[in-house]
């Protein structure tokens, strides 16, 4: 039997903590007057009857009294003053609130006009007649600017626009989402309102439709005693007032670990009763990193010693995404602009050096030191072709389109692949790579080619800090995550990653150098210019897949890369090499002439006939002249006079489907935002030799199918 005398009674599900008047008072006094935004009571006739220290300094006041009794008549203009005065009869006539309208403020005397956002709601007495009405506004004036200049901006960045086509589709979804929660929430909250006596109503309205949410903090000595939250804290922060009340840590153990220290000394060390604001980071229910305004008023007791503190928390997360995203637009647009400038003409006497290289390669004999001098140079070429690549890559953050897919990639096969081509190089330098139990190394979510580049770049960074000779060991673990990784990543998810470590014998880095690894444009080791681009473009592509790269080092100790990357189950599915072809007329156009002498080379030597010029208007005319056997035209999408564009055109306006080669040292993307017409194949300067048969061979065999 249980005994029911002895039962606690449970709480109701919305019971409100009883606080003394005086109390009530003090922190509503101690609120309204801390808070950046204008409060404000009206009569029926529409005569300020109170406002706080905001409202008064807004109208040039420094005494809130001295506002009592006047109108908008005595501050705005008339057809402003005329418009409040409207919507205010409108809520009392209705009993319906205005919430958060934006609207524009006009002032006599005044060169600028100001914008706020306003809420306006009804007062009543006892037997529900109407008192007057009460509002909250907020300045957003530095707002609309700022969307006007956005506006204003928004054609010249429409260059750049399609990277952003995901992030707003995301953050659209999100504030879709956002938007249908606040719905929920305003729905639920004029329930709960309807069920609460007179006073209770005006108090809880006023804080519950402020967009940030209200705490309270009891101090004996420097401990904590009791917090008290109001109820927007769980749209901030995920957690419940009664969630504080169950956790009194709570509201440091939310506080993201690096922050704790700070937000401590913060809220213990008080500066008087003026208001002081600190940002910093917390981690809200649901495992995301959200940054808040803390802002927080001490009170002390006769003695001197702090006694109790009140607090406003705002969520300012969206404001500090949008500054992440303006800083890494503008460093993205000073690389790009140093990039795109030099990579077309670079690329193309690049693809002019290793396709000569390539073809004095071919007729010499192995081992001789003529052939080995050609090899060195294709070496040599192709290191600054990939430099330029990644110039390119950190330029349009590393969208390579298509080819960057990510798909089950098996880190044994790539890291036996680095190190093939690392072993002859890395040997002459004394340095040996060890991969440690290679059969166990478990398969990644990644593209291949990026990683494969990724771990190149940081072996090549690893063998540069042992100049005198090492070894390099490969290994792997696997780990599950139960949260994800917000420190190292904040798109990282919970679930299995493989842990790859990259360990050298090297020299090792100060912690001055460690703590800018992954920034572009740092020195490399020793005198070898590295441009810096290697590790920051690897931790990218890491992070793109969803991982990050940790490194670990100390002086004379040598270095770890830890490359933590989501695990995959299996293979990738692959598809059947594509059959070679031979034959054809191919119509070859570069203003290059060396470069497209060794293109006439190359096709020649694997059996097509080449038609060449130098021009758009030549080549042109010389497909106009040979239209009915040319199979494939190769051209360059800058050229002097006329341009690609132009041969485009002509072409594709003499058969639709005629099948085209672009050849361009500027991205895919890019260029084919400035060749927005008909459907053709791209190769990337630098290019080798094989590649330009490879293409020649896809195009031939795709248009036989």
């Amino acid at each position: 039997m249980v005994d029911m005398k002895k039962k606690k009674p449970e709480h109701p599900p919305h019971a409100v903590r009883a606080m003394p008047d005086d109390a009530k008072l003090r922190l509503l006094s101690t609120l309204i007057n801390s808070l950046p935004d204008n409060i404000y009571f009206k009569d029926c006739d529409g005569h300020f009857t109170l406002v706080n220290l905001a409202m008064a300094t807004y109208f040039g006041f420094q005494n809130p009294s001295d506002v009592e009794g006047r109108t908008d008549f005595d501050f705005f203009s008339d057809e402003h003053a005329r418009a409040a005065r409207r919507d205010e009869t409108e809520v009392m006539r209705t009993g319906k609130p205005i919430l958060n309208k934006e609207e524009k403020e006009t002032w006599p005397g005044r060169s600028g006009d100001t914008w706020v956002a306003t809420t306006k709601m009804p007062l009543y007495d006892e037997k529900g007649a109407p008192l007057g009405t009460f509002g909250v506004s907020r300045d957003i004036t530095t707002r609309k600017a700022a969307e006007e200049a956005v506006r204003a901006h928004e054609a010249e960045l429409s260059t750049y626009r399609h990277h952003l086509e995901d992030l707003i589709s995301e953050r659209t979804g999100e504030l879709e989402r956002a938007n249908a929660k606040l719905h929920e929430e305003v729905a639920e909250r004029r329930r709960t309102q309807e069920k609460l006596s007179e006073s209770e109503q005006r108090y809880r309205l006023l804080l519950e439709g402020l967009p940030t949410y209200v705490y309270s903090v009891v101090v004996e000595g420097k401990r904590v005693v009791s917090t008290q939250h109001g109820a927007g804290c769980a749209r901030v922060t995920g957690y419940t007032p009664d969630d504080y009340d169950a956790d009194p840590e709570l509201w440091i153990t939310m506080v993201f670990p690096e922050d704790r220290d700070m937000v401590r000394d913060f809220a213990s060390r008080g500066a008087g009763p003026r208001s002081q604001s600190i940002e910093h980071r917390l981690i809200h229910k649901d495992g995301q990193l959200r940054w808040v305004r803390n802002t927080i008023v001490h009170h002390y007791r006769p003695s001197g010693e702090l006694a109790h503190y009140d607090g406003l928390v705002e969520d300012i997360t969206e404001r500090k995404r949008m500054e992440d995203a303006r800083r890494e637009g503008e460093k993205t647009r000073a690389v790009s602009d140093l990039a795109t400038g030099v990579a077309h003409s670079f690329n193309t006497l690049i693809s002019a050096i290793t396709g000569s290289a390539a073809s004095i390669s071919d007729n010499l004999l192995p081992n001789t030191r003529g052939h080995d001098d050609a090899l060195r140079i294709i070496g040599a070429a192709r290191h600054a072709g990939d430099l330029t690549k990644r110039l390119l890559a950190m330029a349009r953050s590393m969208d390579l389109g298509p080819d960057a897919d990510v798909s089950p990639v098996s880190l044994q096969q790539v890291a036996e692949e680095a190190t093939g081509l690392l072993q002859r190089p890395f040997s002459e330098q004394g340095v040996t790579i060890h991969i440690r139990d290679g059969a166990s190394l478990p398969w990644v979510h990644a593209n291949e080619v990026q990683l494969l580049d990724a771990l190149m770049s940081i072996l090549i960074n690893a063998a540069e800090a042992m100049p005198g000779g090492g070894t390099i060991t490969i290994w792997a673990t696997k780990r599950r995550l139960t949260q994800p990784a917000l420190r190292w990543n904040p798109a990282s998810r919970a679930g299995p990653y493989a842990m790859l470590r990259i360990t050298d014998t090297g020299i090792g880095m100060e912690p001055e150098l460690l703590s800018h690894i992954f920034e572009p444009f740092r020195p490399g080791h020793g005198d070898k210019p590295d441009f810096g681009l290697a590790l920051p473009l690897a931790q990218q592509m890491v992070k793109r897949w969803g991982g990050w790269i940790g490194v670990r080092s100390r002086v004379g100790a040598g270095t770890t890369m830890r490359l933590c990357i989501p695990q995959a189950d299996g293979p990738a599915t692959t598809t059947p090499d594509e059959p070679s072809f031979e034959g054809g007329t191919v119509l070859l156009l570069d203003d290059d002439r060396e470069l497209l002498e060794t293109m006439r080379e190359t096709v020649e030597g694997r059996g097509f006939t080449a038609l060449t010029a130098d021009s758009a208007v030549d080549g042109v005319a010389l497909y106009k002249e040979h239209a009915a056997k040319v199979d494939v035209a190769v051209i360059d999408m800058v050229m002097p006079g006329s341009d690609c564009r132009y041969a485009l055109e002509q072409i594709l306006s003499h058969e639709a489907q005629a099948n085209i080669i672009v050849t361009s040292g500027f991205s895919r993307d890019y260029t084919r935002s400035q060749l927005n017409l008909g459907a053709w194949r791209f190769i990337q300067k630098p290019f080798e030799p094989a590649q330009l048969i490879a293409a020649l061979e896809k195009t031939l065999t795709a248009a036989e199918t």
